[in-house]
């Protein structure tokens, strides 16, 4: 599974850095994974990590789609 999160991430950073709203879902999602991960290796301060990443990402989505809805006007 780690394989599999890490290229995820690889995509997420990747449609993020085209500016694509896509890679904020791809980030949330990956999050999860990434807990998941850290549960089940007892990797505790990666879960932490990933709560605070997640939210980052949720905010960035918020962020995202309300600059882009203001300049749809």
């Amino acid at each position: 599974m780690d394989w599999i999160v890490f290229i995820i991430t690889i995509v997420q950073f990747q449609l993020l850095a085209q500016e694509k709203w896509q890679g904020w879902v791809v980030a949330l999602v990956n999050s999860g994974l990434w807990i998941i991960l850290g549960y089940q290796q007892e990797l505790y301060g990666l879960i932490a990590l990933q709560l605070v990443l997640s939210c980052q990402f949720a905010f960035g989505l918020l962020r995202w789609t309300m600059k882009k809805g203001q300049a749809n006007v």
